[in-house]
């Protein structure tokens, strides 16, 4: 018998991150969701696991969590983000840090707990949830924009770095409707 498949979703309790979590489920996936919102339903495929990605002590406990659970996972699926509508130039500093600690240091920080054990098993996938505003800047969401394309170039990284085992694949859907 072949052991069931296991994914982590960060910001998986709503909009795209739970939709997500809910497909994966249905092809018979253990989901994860780790987030800092409880999803207001789970089900015996999807666990939750409080998590704020922005924090150091959050993704080392939610690593001996899952892997003392359910084992290293399969897929780690990077949709946590943070967005802000502001002007560079009348913005505050202090928002954008936190928006920045959110959407690229949390995915690093997720990256260097899990991906270490998926190349010693040498697989996995990762799965980058970007945002067209990565490519296409705007008024009022130039550090959201400039989050997004930093997790692209992240990506890109770890792909190169973690050839032919990590599977990375980024997607980047424009305006969802969650």
């Amino acid at each position: 018998m072949q052991k069931q498949r296991i994914a982590i979703i960060t910001g998986g309790s709503s909009g795209k991150g739970l939709a997500i979590a809910k497909k994966f489920a249905s092809h018979n996936i253990a989901v994860i969701i780790a987030d800092i919102v409880q999803p207001e339903e789970t089900s015996a495929d999807i666990s939750y696991k409080a998590c704020d990605i922005s924090n150091s002590k959050n993704i080392n406990d939610l690593y001996q969590w899952v892997t003392d659970n359910y084992g290293i996972p399969d897929f780690l699926i990077l949709n946590a983000g943070r967005g802000i509508r502001e002007k560079l130039s009348e913005g505050d500093p202090e928002k954008w840090q936190k928006i920045l600690e959110t959407n690229v240091m949390g995915a690093l920080r997720c990256i260097r707990a899990f991906i270490p054990q998926m190349l010693e098993r040498k697989n996995g996938n990762v799965i980058f949830i970007s945002s067209v505003s990565a490519n296409q800047p705007h008024p009022y969401g130039g550090i959201y924009s400039a989050s997004k394309s930093a997790l692209e170039v992240i990506a890109e990284t770890l792909r190169l770095e973690t050839i032919p085992y990590i599977n990375v694949t980024v997607i980047s859907p424009g305006i969802t409707d969650t």
